[in-house]
């Protein structure tokens, strides 16, 4: 049965963690390891969960909570069994979890693999939050600002006050930079 463990740094499945952060983002796309163990346990919105099914690391999800959504932060599953259903059985488990909309970022749609990302979220009931620039900040010094699309679970409205609510929460709380900041 696949779970959502919540993750500590003392546990065994840690270490299987951090190695696919490494390889399932690059570098501009997640922090240093080491802000990321600093950021474990101290921010209570934070909550970074390992997927393991029947007692086996099957991957992780970083997720945020706040008042009025959710966001998705990073979701990796181990490459060896991407494709088994493991992720849309974790978005479910996400969605029963969670009362309040989610969102996410996604690259735009300029490659097969971001298309068929797109598409695998769209299968779950996300939608591609339409008619909005958003921008990623960076993870630290000498990082990028990537141009990504933002898709939406649930029922945030697509007008414009929405959206920057939403983008300043993000940019504040999970990128530590204002929303004045986007180039």
């Amino acid at each position: 049965m696949v779970q959502l463990v919540p993750m500590h740094i003392s546990d065994g499945f840690y270490l299987q963690a951090e190695n696919l952060m490494e390889t399932a983002f690059p570098s501009d796309e997640r922090r240093p390891l080491q802000a990321q163990r600093e950021l474990i346990g101290s921010d209570a919105a934070f909550m970074p969960r390992f997927i393991v099914d029947d007692g086996a690391f099957v991957g992780f999800l970083n997720y945020w909570e706040f008042d009025t959504f959710a966001y998705v932060e990073h979701f990796a599953t181990e490459p060896a069994l991407r494709g088994g259903g493991y992720g849309g059985r974790v978005l479910d488990l996400l969605r029963d979890e969670i009362a309040c909309p989610i969102v996410l970022e996604v690259e735009y749609p300029e490659t097969d693999f971001a298309r068929r990302r797109i598409a695998f979220y769209e299968r779950h009931g996300y939608r591609v939050w339409q008619g909005h620039d958003y921008v990623q900040p960076p993870y630290g010094e000498g990082k990028a600002w990537l141009p990504l699309l933002l898709m939406v679970n649930g029922t945030l409205d697509d007008g414009a006050e929405s959206f920057e609510r939403v983008r300043r929460t993000l940019y504040k709380r999970v990128y530590g930079v204002s929303s004045e900041s986007v180039r």
